[in-house]
């Protein structure tokens, strides 16, 4: 397994090394800026925000910031996000999102709908990825690379709502994880898709001693406990 482990590490740290090879942060986030707004150029929020002034100007990130203005969720969701929950298409992205998130937050509704579209669990599988490749800059030993992790989330049980689903958005990002992570990552399909947070803690509490877990992942309160 230490062999295993040596090899995984070194091709972590090669793909550390590369990603964004040759640009600094600013470019990098100039580049996704653009690459955000070609994609929702054709939306509703797009056209309402002249997304394509923006692209087409020399100076995109202050036209863009010149266009656009601040937005709290209530207002988001008072004159866009509604319209995506009554099944409109093309809203802030193109298409219709097939979950919505739940999120608790400490002012207005006591829970916000957060629209999770494609390309958004897609970018949370790469910044995860990306995740791993970072691990290798601090220290660790090739065997940790071979254990299992203890994802702590919400639920992988969610609600439907006709067009869409309904549930924690570490429950919708669990659900979608890519096959090869299903495999590396505990406490497993039928634990996490029990509904009530204090019945799932207690079963992962009873079960935990079976696994060889490296590390542990979710929100830092979650993990703490």
């Amino acid at each position: 397994m230490r062999l295993v482990g040596t090899l995984v590490k070194r091709a972590f740290t090669l793909a550390d090394r590369i990603q964004g090879l040759g640009q600094t942060p600013f470019e990098l986030q100039r580049k996704i800026l653009r690459r955000l707004l070609k994609k929702a150029e054709y939306t509703a929020f797009g056209q309402q925000y002249d997304f394509a002034g923006a692209l087409d100007s020399h100076h995109t990130i202050r036209a863009f910031q010149e266009r656009v203005p601040f937005f709290d969720y209530d207002r988001m969701h008072d004159e866009w996000w509604s319209r995506a929950l009554n099944n409109e298409e093309d809203v802030s992205w193109p298409g219709l999102p097939r979950y919505f998130a739940l999120s608790s937050g400490t002012t207005g509704a006591p829970s916000k709908y957060i629209p999770m579209t494609d390309d958004m669990i897609k970018a949370i599988r790469q910044s995860s990825l990306k995740t791993f490749f970072a691990a290798t800059k601090f220290g660790l030993e090739a065997d940790f690379f071979t254990k299992k992790g203890l994802f702590v989330s919400g639920t992988t049980s969610l609600k439907s709502r006709g067009e869409y689903l309904v549930g924690d958005m570490s429950g919708i990002s669990l659900r979608e994880r890519p096959i090869w992570v299903r495999s590396i990552s505990k406490p497993g399909n039928r634990i996490q898709s029990i509904p009530d947070w204090n019945a799932r803690i207690r079963t992962i509490a009873r079960n935990a001693h079976k696994w060889d877990i490296g590390y542990l992942t979710g929100i830092p309160s979650w993990v703490q406990l």
